[in-house]
C-alpha cells in the first residue's frame, strides 16, 4: 500500500463561477449517488456498464419542492465567533450567509441524501451536521463557504433546477479553496461570471459498511476512507493527464526520455516490440511504423483507462466493506485476508481487510487504484506474461501512480518476476 500527500501551498488559486441552474454536491469517501444498485442488478452489469450507471446516477437532476421551501425561509447567520474565524480564513464577508439548520431542514438534506447544501447565500444542514466547534463541521461549513463564495453574484432570490456532477470543476475549486482557507493560505477575492445558484451537497455516506473499532477500522472510518478515495481520485487524475502530455510529445517526435512519467511507463510497462512491418501496439494489436507512433497511442490509451478509475472514485459507486474472515457482496465472495484489499470484475465494491487501515494513507490511495482496476476490467489480473502483459497486471496500474509520487510500490511486483 502507498498513499500521497497532495500540495496546495503555493498555488495560485482561481474562484470558478459554476454553471447555471446547477445542484453543486461534494460526497464522502465518494458516495456520490443517492442510492444504490441490488445485486442482481450488479450481476446483469458489465464493467462499461457499472460505470455509465454510476455516471447517470451521480447527475440526478430533480430538487425536490421541499429543499426550494427551506430556501425560501429566513435561516439565521453564522454566529459572531464562527462569523470571524471564516472571513479571517477567507478574507472575505460572510455577515450575508443564512445557515438553516431546524428539522425541515434537515429533512430537505435528507431528502437530497445530504449532510449539507448550499444554494446562494444559504447553507443547510442536516441534523446534528451544524458543529462548527468540531473539526469535522468546520470542515464542512469551509467547504460550503467556498460555494457561497463562487455564486456571490447570483441573484438573492435565484433557485437551483438541478444539482451538479460532484467531480465538475466548481468542486474541484471548491475543495482548493476550502484546503487553501483551513491551512491559512491567502485566497484571490474575484468571482469570475455571473450565473444561478447552485447547490452544493455533502452525501450521507452510505456505501461504506464498516464499523468503528471492528475489522481494524479506525474510530472515523468514514472520514479516513473520504480522504484515500479523494486522494485516489486525484492521483488518477493527474496519472492520465500526465500520460497524454507525455504521449503528444512522444508522437511528436519529443520524447522525454527519462523524465519521471516516462521512465514510470518504461519501468513498469516496457515498450512496444518490434515486429513484422514496424512496432505492434500491445493494447490493441495494431502494426504501427515507428515505435513513437506505438508507444504514444499505448500512452494515450492507458491515460483513457486512469480517467476511468478517476471517475469511478467520482461517481461514488463502490461500496465499501471492512472484513477480517469471510464476506459478499453482488456475487463476489471473498474468503479471507491473506491481503489488505479484494475486488472481483463487475462488482461495485472493494474488501478492506485490517492491514488496509493504520499505515501511509497514500499508499492506501495506490491499492484502492490496484483494486479497482480489478474491479473494471475482468483481463487485469496479476502475472500475465508475453507481450502486453504488464497491462493486464493490476499492480502495474499501482506502481506507475506510486512512481510518479515517489512512493514505495505494492504487491505482487510489478513486473511479474
Amino acid at each position: 500500500m502507498h498513499k500521497v500527500n497532495a500540495s496546495y501551498q503555493n498555488k495560485q488559486v482561481t474562484i470558478l463561477q459554476p454553471q447555471q441552474g446547477i445542484l453543486q454536491r461534494k460526497c464522502t469517501c465518494g458516495n456520490y449517488t443517492v442510492a444504490s444498485s441490488s445485486c442482481s442488478t450488479c450481476k446483469k452489469n458489465n464493467q462499461m456498464g457499472l460505470l455509465q450507471k454510476a455516471v447517470r446516477r451521480s447527475e440526478a437532476t430533480e430538487i425536490p419542492p421541499i429543499v426550494h421551501d427551506v430556501l425560501r425561509s429566513p435561516g439565521h447567520p453564522l454566529d459572531s465567533g464562527t462569523l470571524g474565524f471564516m472571513a479571517s480564513r477567507f478574507s472575505h464577508d460572510f455577515s450575508q450567509v443564512r445557515v438553516h439548520t431546524d428539522d425541515k431542514a434537515a429533512e430537505s438534506a435528507n431528502a437530497v441524501d445530504a449532510l449539507a447544501y448550499t444554494a446562494g447565500k444559504h447553507i443547510v444542514f442536516g441534523a446534528r451536521q451544524y458543529t462548527p466547534g468540531t473539526a469535522s463541521g468546520r470542515e464542512l461549513l469551509v467547504h460550503e463557504l467556498a460555494h457561497v463564495m463562487q455564486q456571490e453574484q447570483v441573484a438573492s432570490n435565484a433557485l437551483p433546477v438541478r444539482i451538479g456532477h460532484p467531480s465538475g470543476s466548481e468542486e474541484v475549486n471548491a475543495d482548493h479553496l476550502a484546503r487553501s482557507a483551513l491551512s491559512g493560505e491567502r485566497l484571490p477575492h474575484r468571482v469570475i461570471g455571473a450565473g444561478a445558484p447552485l447547490l452544493s451537497r455533502r452525501v450521507i455516506p452510505r456505501l461504506v459498511h464498516c464499523t468503528a473499532g471492528t475489522d481494524g477500522a479506525p474510530a472515523d472510518p468514514v472520514t479516513e476512507l473520504t480522504t484515500i478515495v479523494d486522494r485516489a481520485e486525484g492521483m488518477a487524475t493527474a496519472a492520465s493527464i500526465l500520460l497524454t502530455l507525455v504521449a503528444g510529445l512522444t508522437r511528436a517526435g519529443m520524447r522525454p526520455v527519462g523524465s519521471t512519467v516516462e521512465q514510470a511507463f518504461d519501468d513498469r510497462f516496457g515498450e512496444p516490440p518490434a515486429v513484422r512491418g514496424g512496432f505492434m501496439n500491445r493494447l490493441t494489436g495494431d502494426v504501427r511504423p515507428t515505435l513513437e507512433i506505438a508507444l504514444s497511442e499505448e500512452m494515450e490509451l492507458m491515460a483513457r483507462r486512469y480517467e476511468l478509475i478517476a471517475n469511478q472514485f467520482g461517481s461514488g459507486f463502490i461500496h465499501y466493506l471492512c472484513m477480517s474472515t469471510t464476506r459478499s457482496f453482488g456475487g463476489c465472495n471473498i474468503t479471507d485476508c491473506s491481503n489488505d484489499a479484494w475486488a472481483c470484475p463487475g462488482v461495485n465494491a472493494i474488501f478492506l481487510c485490517p492491514g488496509f487501515w493504520g499505515g501511509d494513507l497514500r499508499t492506501s490511495s495506490t491499492l484502492l487504484i490496484h483494486e479497482t482496476s480489478h474491479m473494471i476490467w475482468e483481463s487485469v489480473f496479476h502475472g500475465a506474461r508475453g507481450a502486453g502483459g504488464n497491462f493486464r497486471h493490476a499492480e502495474c496500474y499501482a506502481s506507475f501512480v506510486a512512481d510518479i509520487f515517489g512512493l514505495a510500490p505494492g504487491i505482487p511486483a510489478c513486473p511479474a518476476t
